[in-house]
């Protein structure tokens, strides 16, 4: 079992739903169009100060920054590859301890609603 211990005293800030449309994937028909992929992007960070002073927590900003940073980078074949890039960015902040990433591709399949990749990465120290 693993330990969540890292995570007492901790807030995850959550932007849901950031739709991008790009190219992902590996089939040829994944290759040859862009596609809608709706990504959402959690960080576990070091519980503020709670004096409603922004200075004090992350900025959800960021999120949507470094995921734009991360697809600048060109074609991804798997969803697996963009999360791993992206929790690798994210974890570089310093009160980032953790990230709950997911992508969700609802036209990879047209019998399902959609096809979706889950991470979750934790800084160790």
């Amino acid at each position: 079992m693993t330990d969540l211990a890292f995570l007492e005293n901790t807030n995850r800030l959550t932007v849901a739903g950031l739709e991008r449309s790009i190219f992902l994937g590996f089939h040829p028909r994944e290759k040859a169009r862009a596609q809608k992929v709706v990504f959402t992007l959690s960080v576990y960070v070091r519980a503020g100060s709670f004096d409603d002073d922004v200075a004090n927590t992350f900025d959800y900003d960021a999120l949507a920054a470094e995921l734009d940073k991360v697809l600048s980078q060109g074609h991804f074949a798997l969803q697996e590859s963009i999360l791993e890039a992206l929790a690798r960015s994210l974890l570089a902040y310093p009160d980032v301890l953790a990230v709950e990433l997911s992508s969700r591709k609802p036209e990879a399949y047209p019998d399902a609603q959609y096809a979706q990749c889950d991470l979750f990465r934790r800084k160790h120290v």
